[in-house]
């Protein structure tokens, strides 16, 4: 797959899967405003983090640790 297809695909799983967060876009405005480099994920690729996360902690959670995965759930 060439870098253009890939840019495609890349802007529609975004547009398509990951809808805007006010709350996010703020942070991220104010990161850039106060010169902060931009070491931020981007939002899809946050959404697969969500999901791996979210998987562990269920994961762990079957195991009967609810205690560890509720504090888990807590910080993500």
């Amino acid at each position: 797959m060439n870098q253009d297809r890939w840019n495609q695909v890349d802007a529609y799983f975004s547009a398509t899967l990951v809808p805007s967060d006010a709350v996010l876009d703020a942070a991220l405005a104010a990161s850039d405003a106060a010169g902060l480099p931009a070491i931020n994920v981007a939002p899809n690729q946050g959404k697969l983090l969500q999901l791996l996360a979210t998987t562990a902690v269920q994961t762990v959670g079957q195991k009967g640790w609810d205690g560890f995965s509720i504090s888990i759930v807590g910080a993500a």
